[in-house]
């Protein structure tokens, strides 16, 4: 229904990639997998997971998550639950002598 209500307005329709627009963990993730890359130009490697084909085509599917959903404290909290979890990853992997 908002992607119909969006394109009233010549927005267009949302680009959500390859990622459910409503599974906020996967988005979390896909940031958090794609920040940690970027800043060695390495982005391209893990687009292609999430069904994105270019640094442009990202920026949209941001701008489209958090149009959607940021006044929804679900999505909030996602972010929250993603970033835990890859804390206690690395943790694990700390505790366990990998890298």
């Amino acid at each position: 229904m908002l992607d119909w209500i969006l394109s009233l307005f010549g927005s267009g329709k949302p680009d959500f990639a390859g990622i459910d627009p409503d599974d906020y963990e996967t988005y979390w993730r896909a940031q958090h997998e794609i920040s940690m890359v970027e800043g060695e130009g390495r982005q391209a490697e893990v687009y292609p997971k999430y069904g994105i084909k270019s640094d442009a085509q990202w920026e949209r599917v941001q701008g489209a998550f958090h149009q959607r959903h940021s006044d929804n404290p679900d999505f909030r909290a996602a972010a929250s639950r993603v970033g835990m979890q890859v804390q206690m990853a690395n943790f694990n992997r700390a505790m366990s002598g990998g890298a």
